[in-house]
């Protein structure tokens, strides 16, 4: 793995405190068929003693194209001792690797939702606005997990999208726990246009 760029920043609050707080970044060109990455690391600092010093340190790694994310949180404490000419140290940490992952999927909505296998937490519909409704029952019932959230927008610009509002009236009929959302708190948002949520 290539390294290209590297930028490094250490704060020193004064010599008395000791504390610093170092950010890098890495954009790593992968080879040999590894993909490229985008690292991030946080860490702060703290003296103890003239001995012992504390630290807490933030990673994230970011693949690119597959968007699958890693991220680490770790604390520890290093120990410098002097032995003769030269300064010896050991560090003891502990730590918990967080990780997730995005697919990106390229497909008709219809033709995902039907081929599709994996249940979620929750579903932004915005896609497919002229068919959406003809699955919406589908969607609910397959892919949204017990306790997920599915939403749908445009559900009350009847003017352009004029079967979205089936949506709503199906939940009504079933009796589905939902709200939409269509009146305006500030001059800036549309929300005339509906925001659909629907709770399972």
């Amino acid at each position: 793995m290539k390294k290209i760029a590297i930028a490094s920043l250490a704060l020193f609050a004064s010599l008395a405190f000791a504390g610093s707080v170092t950010l890098e970044g890495q954009d790593q060109l992968g080879d040999k068929g590894a993909k490229n990455s985008t690292n991030y690391q946080l860490t702060v600092k703290e003296s103890i003693n003239n001995t012992f010093a504390a630290d807490v340190g933030f990673t994230n790694y970011q693949q690119n194209k597959t968007e699958a994310l890693s991220t680490r949180l770790e604390t520890g404490v290093t120990g410098s001792f002097p032995v003769g000419p030269v300064g010896v140290y050991t560090r003891v940490a502990v730590g918990e690797k967080y990780t997730s992952k995005i697919n990106i999927v390229t497909s008709d909505e219809k033709e995902f939702v039907f081929s599709c296998k994996q249940q979620f937490d929750l579903i932004m519909s915005d896609a497919d606005h002229m068919r959406t409704d003809q699955w919406f029952e589908y969607v609910y019932d397959a892919l949204l997990a017990d306790d997920g959230i599915l939403c749908y927008h445009d559900v009350t610009l009847t003017s352009m999208f004029p079967n979205l509002i089936n949506i709503v009236h199906k939940c009504q009929e079933l009796n589905l726990r939902h709200k939409v959302f269509n009146k305006d708190s500030l001059s800036t948002e549309m929300c005339f246009r509906g925001f659909l949520v629907i709770f399972k």
